[in-house]
């Protein structure tokens, strides 16, 4: 279910799924985590990006100052919390 709907990645790291354990069978969805992480990205980016410019011509401002700010802060944000989840949680963080 999660692999059709494009939430395996999730999944995997709620579960705490080591995808490398060679003691265990492996799901054979569980390589879709990837796919799902992609279809996210190309589901979520635009309509965040839209909703920057919506925003910015609402109050006036430039749409692609505003824009490119939005992706920094996410951009800083992400890669801040990816420092932090793989020295607590390598385990979930991988997905």
């Amino acid at each position: 279910m999660a692999a059709t709907f494009y939430f395996q990645n999730w999944y995997l790291a709620l579960t705490k799924v080591d995808y490398l354990a060679e003691g265990e069978a492996p799901s054979p969805f569980q390589h879709f985590w990837s796919l799902s992480a992609e279809e996210q990205f190309y589901f979520v980016w635009p309509i965040m990006i839209g909703l920057l410019i919506f925003a910015a011509i609402k109050f006036g401002l430039k749409p692609a100052t505003v824009a490119l700010a939005g992706i920094s802060a996410v951009f800083l944000l992400s890669f801040g919390y990816s420092l932090y989840a793989t020295a607590t949680e390598p385990g979930s963080a991988y997905f």
